[in-house]
């Protein structure tokens, strides 16, 4: 997301249009090929031992399918500690190749990765700069995947312009002669990225998931009877993990208010049951009398950049604090 801040900040003629392709392996950790995973343990000079060891484990595999059986060479073993590193040890080169472009206020190309999913982000000050700049990306992209044994899925690869400028033409962008799609929105490791550079579909979302699950975990915990105060301390965590996923990179639009009332909605669902409070209560109360714990989920702080660096900014819980702190605790310090 700095690409795509530093893209849209600025004098509105300087600024620059952005784009992020979101790519789709083909059926991409059952494809791995060994001598490229071996190639690249090789490359980064990985001890010869070591080498050894996995070459003997990646050979004479076979898979046994409905009384028949097939010589594998390539895939890495899902569910186990060794695959993912496997994976990114060859997925590494990918990164590391040069997709040119990158010319100071003019354009940039860059690529972001986390297990399969790889996206192209790039930059440029005019449609056609952006256009040209980025199918240069994606035919390198392409090329790799190639020599690696990879297949890329253009039907499900997606595009999404993430800028502030206006009226602007949408580039024509393909790979390998087929055109890839650009959408108004898209998901990439399940945030939804929206043209208008809000959070607000992704809020709703992840909203309403945690919405459905406090709902459910309130039957457990009823004002009378039920899970006590520190078992549903417990089970809030399970919505905050909901919430909160990504929480870095959408903290920023908590500066609206509307923002955080929708990611306040599932917290006052628990904070009434854990605080054992009635409906007319309100939200500020609840979760503030509720305990520290539940009230730390309506506190996100979103990073602002200051000079060069990053600092912290409260943009949520605020209220619920001031509360705590006049209430105090029986005389004691007040709540934090």
């Amino acid at each position: 997301m700095d690409v795509v801040e530093a893209a849209g900040s600025g004098l509105h003629r300087r600024r620059q249009l952005c784009v992020v392709v979101a790519l789709d392996v083909a059926n991409a950790f059952n494809t791995a090929k060994w001598k490229k995973i071996e190639q690249s343990l090789h490359d980064k000079r990985m001890p010869k031992y070591l080498i050894a060891a996995i070459q003997s484990y990646l050979s004479d595999r076979e898979i046994e399918y409905e009384g028949r059986s097939r010589i594998t060479t390539c895939g890495v073993p899902q569910g186990s500690v060794l695959g993912p590193l496997l994976w990114n040890v060859m997925y590494d080169d990918l990164l590391r190749v040069d997709t040119g472009g990158n010319v100071r206020g003019i354009s940039s190309t860059n690529m972001v990765a986390f297990a399969d999913d790889v996206a192209v982000v790039a930059t440029g000050h005019t449609t056609s700069i952006l256009e040209d700049v980025t199918n240069n990306a994606l035919e390198k992209v392409a090329e790799w995947m190639t020599k690696a044994g990879l297949t890329l899925s253009v039907t499900k690869t997606e595009a999404v312009m993430l800028t502030t400028k206006r009226g602007y033409l949408k580039p024509y962008l393909e790979i390998r002669g087929e055109r890839v799609e650009i959408k108004n929105q898209i998901k990439y490791l399940c945030l939804e990225l929206h043209r208008v550079l809000g959070f607000k579909a992704h809020l709703e979302a992840a909203a309403g998931k945690a919405q459905t699950t406090a709902l459910a975990l309130s039957r457990l915990m009823p004002n009378l009877g039920g899970a006590g105060p520190k078992k549903g301390r417990l089970l809030t965590t399970v919505v905050e993990s909901k919430l909160l996923y990504g929480s870095p990179i959408w903290a920023s639009a908590l500066v609206h208010q509307r923002n955080v009332d929708i990611i306040l909605r599932p917290q006052r669902v628990l904070a009434l049951r854990t605080a054992m409070c009635y409906r007319m209560v309100s939200t500020a109360a609840a979760m503030a009398i509720a305990s520290p714990s539940v009230r730390e989920v309506g506190k996100v702080y979103p990073q602002r950049r200051v000079g060069q660096g990053w600092s912290s900014q409260r943009s949520t819980g605020g209220d619920h604090e001031e509360m705590a702190e006049g209430m105090g605790r029986g005389g004691k310090r007040p709540m934090d």
